[in-house]
């Protein structure tokens, strides 16, 4: 005789439903706020397109959004508009003028960062001067790229909204696990469907992945049935997260707070306040890291050659300020954020460096924080690539086998 299902069996069955229904309604708001963000970018490049060529006049409405879609698409396959492959990605162009072998491999180029400057293309290429500008002109006359010319280094960037980062490459509808290297162990965690591009594991695996530049972090455990996900209060996206001594911090726009995660919500705790000009760290870009259970925020700045630099947080005066002495410690970086810390003791590694893999198969930079010297390195190994501009676009890996 088949037994009917417990009181427990009951009530575990209803908390698994609730589980699901919370979590399906926040992947949809998640969804829902995307799609708007990419909405409201496509209603102003329409209008934008429209101005330029004077070909289409239309008034973007939240009830006619899929007209307007169906309408796109008749557009796109019946007056001057075709869809091409650069690398992985597909665009949409039109074409007043045909984009050719030069174009398409700058906007190839542009996939890495989202922008590129003369002195990349001349390198990747082996271009002059002149070619280089003259391509890079073109596109820009073609509204593919924007420029940008606000930094220290007095280098100009074309940037590229057209090779923005694609689910492909953001994990949507990822599967991860977490594998134990040296035994072989997995832990299979549940199906990503919310775009990510950093995991930060914590000592008590927490498992928390995320997209820098947005407001939204997924969390779960080992055995969880599904992501947990939260959101930001507006205007808050988060530009990094670590986890230091069992506490999740968070970087939002250079200010640094603590992050609670619960079943649907989060919770910032802010630890300072706005930086003004006269305080803010310098740098191009930004990374959480930490050195001996303190957090740092580290900078990267492209020069003449790259600098680093690292802060350290002075609770006392809550700001950010810049050391040059990590106790004999040295970091190590990836290309997308913070991997690690290591002692003074290691063999082959040199106290107050910052170690970091560049973006060439085998390469990785060396760089002393005492006297601002930084090396460049190739791992010299049998069927590596040549050391060359060709070189693949595959950056090292750091694995501590004595930090397992």
């Amino acid at each position: 005789m088949r037994r009917r299902p417990g009181i427990a069996g009951l009530q575990n069955a209803a908390a698994t439903r609730d589980q699901f229904r919370l979590v399906g309604e926040n992947v949809a708001k998640v969804r829902t706020d995307v799609m708007k963000e990419q909405l409201a970018t496509f209603r102003t490049q329409l209008e934008e397109f429209a101005r330029k060529h004077k070909v289409i006049t239309i008034e973007l409405k939240w009830h006619s959004i899929f007209q307007l879609l169906s309408n796109f698409v008749y557009m796109v396959l019946g007056s001057g508009f075709e869809v091409i492959s650069v690398g992985k990605k597909k665009l949409v162009r039109s074409v007043p003028t045909e984009l050719n072998k030069d174009h398409n491999g700058i906007l190839e180029l542009a996939q890495a960062e989202g922008f590129v400057t003369v002195e990349q293309v001349e390198r990747k290429f082996s271009w002059s001067t002149g070619r280089a500008i003259d391509v890079l002109e073109t596109l820009l006359k073609e509204g593919l790229a924007m420029i940008d010319d606000g930094h220290r280094d007095g280098k100009r960037r074309y940037w590229f909204p057209c090779v923005t980062l694609s689910s492909d490459s953001t994990g949507a509808d990822a599967k991860l696990l977490l594998l134990r290297l040296f035994t072989g162990e997995q832990l299979r965690l549940p199906r990503v469907f919310a775009p990510f591009s950093r995991v930060i594991l914590t000592a008590d695996l927490l498992v928390v992945i995320f997209l820098p530049g947005r407001a939204t972090v997924q969390h779960c455990r080992p055995g969880d049935a599904l992501w947990r996900v939260a959101s930001a209060p507006a205007p808050h996206v988060f530009d990094d997260l670590i986890s230091v001594n069992g506490t999740l911090y968070a970087l939002v726009g250079l200010r640094l707070a603590t992050l609670q995660l619960s079943e649907s919500s989060l919770e910032l705790s802010f630890l300072g306040g706005e930086h003004d000009d006269a305080n803010r760290p310098e740098g191009d870009r930004f990374m959480l890291g930490e050195c001996g259970g303190e957090v740092l925020l580290i900078s990267v700045e492209h020069e003449e050659r790259v600098v680093y630099r690292v802060f350290r947080w002075a609770s006392e005066k809550r700001k950010w300020e810049m050391i040059t002495n990590l106790g004999g410690r040295s970091l190590f970086l990836g290309l997308d954020g913070f991997a690690a810390c290591v002692d003074q003791d290691h063999p082959g590694v040199r106290g107050d460096c910052l170690y970091a893999a560049g973006r060439r198969l085998g390469e990785w930079h060396e760089y002393s924080l005492a006297d601002g010297t930084c090396d460049v390195c190739n791992a010299d190994y049998p069927g590596a690539p040549p050391l060359n501009n060709s070189s693949l676009i595959r950056p090292s890996v750091w694995i501590f086998p004595s930090l397992c």
